[in-house]
């Protein structure tokens, strides 16, 4: 079966015509979150929603999972026009599809950012102006072509909650709810996580936006012990592909 694959779209719908021919012609349509940017108006919001319903429309069939800038009116259009597999399954012939959207708790994704740096000596690797600005905004900087990691308080662990986005998750709570659906569908051969968040993983990338994995270590823990078929993901704004186990 052929797929079209979209994400992080986020209001710009310059190639919706092509789009929609496209989901017109294919199996299906798979779709990893975030039709907008957060923060956008009401009229922004209805804009995203008609141009997502055009393509749901042209599909043969679709699913998807809310991002993590999901405002409730749009995770509530995924659930009523039936495209959404955050927490369910759905099963296309013997494939079976389900998800989470969304993205792991800032503050637990900040804390486990520092981690990482904090664990052992890391050289630095060349990134760009934006990703350092990010870095430091976590209190990880470039000395001595070296990472290094300030010192916090309490209180500025604390100002992490401001980062918070309208649809984060525990790490817990998206475990769970992929062993809940993935058990479901134990009698599908092919059986497809989609995720707006990738997983985890414990390595320096320059491709990433902080380069830093910013992954889920739910869905990485889940893939090993579970071992679905194929994995997709979304929010990088990146083309990455790697194999956990």
């Amino acid at each position: 079966m052929d797929f079209l694959v979209l994400t992080d779209i986020h209001n710009r719908w310059v190639h919706l015509e092509t789009m929609i021919s496209l989901a017109g012609d294919l199996d299906g349509v798979i779709f990893l979150g975030d039709l907008l940017m957060q923060g956008s108006e009401r009229e922004a919001v209805s804009s995203a929603i008609r141009s997502f319903s055009k393509i749901h429309e042209a599909a043969k069939f679709t699913v998807g999972v809310p991002g993590n800038g999901a405002i409730p009116e749009l995770v509530k259009c995924l659930d009523e026009i039936g495209v959404s597999v955050h927490g369910k399954s759905f099963i296309l012939d013997d494939i079976g599809f389900f998800g989470v959207g969304g993205t792991p708790d800032t503050v637990s994704t900040v804390l486990t950012l520092r981690a990482f740096f904090k664990s052992e000596i890391r050289p630095a690797i060349e990134l760009h102006e934006k990703a350092l600005e990010t870095l430091s905004v976590f209190g990880v900087t470039v000395r001595n072509d070296v990472f290094m990691i300030e010192d916090w308080s309490e209180a500025q662990v604390k100002a992490l909650e401001r980062f918070r986005g309208p649809f984060d998750h525990t790490e817990e709570e998206i475990h769970d709810i992929l062993i809940q659906w993935y058990e479901s569908m134990s009698d599908c051969s092919v059986r497809v996580l989609l995720s707006h968040i990738p997983p985890y993983e414990p390595i320096l990338n320059p491709k990433f936006p902080e380069g830093v994995s910013t992954g889920s270590k739910g869905i990485a823990d889940f893939i090993h012990e579970y071992r679905p078929s194929v994995v997709l993901s979304g929010h990088y704004h990146i083309s990455h592909e790697f194999k956990i186990g």
